[in-house]
């Protein structure tokens, strides 16, 4: 979550869409798009389909745009820090 909020604010009056995102934050499509969701339910991103100008090239993106409450939660997020990860555990209990 923190590297897609880094990611969109780092360009915040861009258009973003998954593909690009996940090329830039390396988080891949089964990850993103829940998080992107997440986002836009909460009102932090408006998502709207592209109308392609020639539609057979490729499937239509849908494009996230940061809102204003948007802009201040994800600087919160940011301003928190990146979280941090729990050690990864070999083996069986201890």
């Amino acid at each position: 979550m923190y590297e897609v909020a880094a990611q969109i604010l780092s360009t915040p009056r861009e258009k973003h869409y998954g593909y690009r995102l996940c090329q830039c934050t390396g988080i891949s499509p089964g990850s993103l798009f829940p998080i992107l969701q997440r986002f836009a339910k909460a009102g932090w991103l408006s998502a709207e389909w592209e109308i392609p100008a020639e539609p057979r090239a490729r499937p239509p993106r849908r494009y996230y745009s940061l809102t204003d409450s948007g802009a201040t939660a994800l600087e919160t997020i940011i301003a928190r820090g990146r979280p941090a990860r729990p050690a990864h555990r070999r083996g069986g209990r201890r």
